[in-house]
């Protein structure tokens, strides 16, 4: 009995890991610090290393970036659209993922202080790098979460006479950029970026977008693949004006309405169909629905 057990665990524990790692797409970061460095493409340079690290967690299905790339080309889309989350979930969509993340670089940089003390010079190196990021529900084209990354580096006792010179001679994500003190600090603020995203992601609730109410049978965009079954509540929520910030232009999501409750009666391979349990307001194509926890 006990070898029958374990053989079962065994057979479908890929599918249940499977079923826990979110399907997830990276964007090239913006860069806000309003400067250069040298040939370093810093937005794109801490995607590829936030990549990385998500892959590396053993959390996540992250799309590969460079196949992203050739897909945004081949669609001509323009990275500039892609910082709403309709434009995002647009792009999620074609990729086949559940998730966007977007994000920017507002601190990138190294700087020298000088103590003395005794008649003695002591110098302090620091660097620090600092991420915004937003993560986008590809069904739902709703921001789920927004949060910053950090991280920072010192060195005493050094003596730099040109601090705020990095080393671009060195490729951004390699070896020896790591072990710069500027590479240290950004791969810091990757960590935390990594350690703040997985925890958004521990007990996600599943999202969809009604595609059509036939009385009080409700069309879901949310079928095998998702992990949902039949029982399950969903609250319906409908998305609100979209809220922009005026000093930057950035979306910073809506304010939701809940307008009912759904229980999932049937799952099909790309969609479900759930009943109506309780409705304050008539529900309509493109409301969201969220399972309840």
């Amino acid at each position: 009995m006990k070898t029958k057990i374990i053989f079962i665990v065994l057979l479908f524990l890929p599918l249940f890991l499977y079923a826990k790692k979110p399907r997830i797409a990276i964007i090239d970061f913006e860069n806000k610090t309003g400067s250069t460095y040298g040939h370093w493409e810093i937005g794109e340079g801490i995607a590829d290393m936030l990549a990385t690290a998500l892959v590396k967690s053993g959390k996540f299905d992250v799309f590969e970036r460079q196949k992203m790339e050739a897909i945004i080309k081949e669609q001509k889309l323009g990275l500039t659209g892609l910082v709403t989350p309709e434009s995002a979930a647009k792009l999620g969509k074609i990729l086949g993922v559940q998730y966007i993340v977007v994000g920017s670089v507002n601190q990138f940089g190294q700087k020298t202080e000088r103590a003395k003390a005794f008649g003695i010079s002591v110098d302090t190196l620091t660097a620090r790098v600092a991420t915004d990021v937003r993560i986008i529900n590809v069904e739902s084209s709703r921001i789920i979460a927004a949060e910053d990354g950090k991280g920072e580096e010192t060195a005493t006792g050094v003596s730099v006479d040109n601090a705020d010179i990095l080393p671009t001679e060195l490729e951004f994500g390699s070896k020896g950029f790591d072990e710069t003190i500027i590479g240290k600090a950004t791969k810091k603020c990757v960590n935390n970026l990594v350690d703040k995203i997985s925890k958004i992601f521990e007990g996600q609730p599943v999202e969809g977008k009604i595609m059509k109410i036939d009385g009080k049978k409700v069309y879901i965009n949310l079928g095998k693949d998702s992990g949902i079954s039949t029982g399950q509540t969903f609250i319906v929520m409908r998305k609100g004006e979209e809220l922009i910030d005026p000093d930057i232009g950035e979306s910073l999501g809506s304010e939701d309405k809940e307008i009912g409750k759904v229980k999932i009666v049937e799952i099909k391979d790309k969609f479900c169909i759930a009943e109506i349990v309780e409705q304050k307001e008539q529900m309509a194509k493109d409301d969201i629905a969220i399972q309840k926890k």
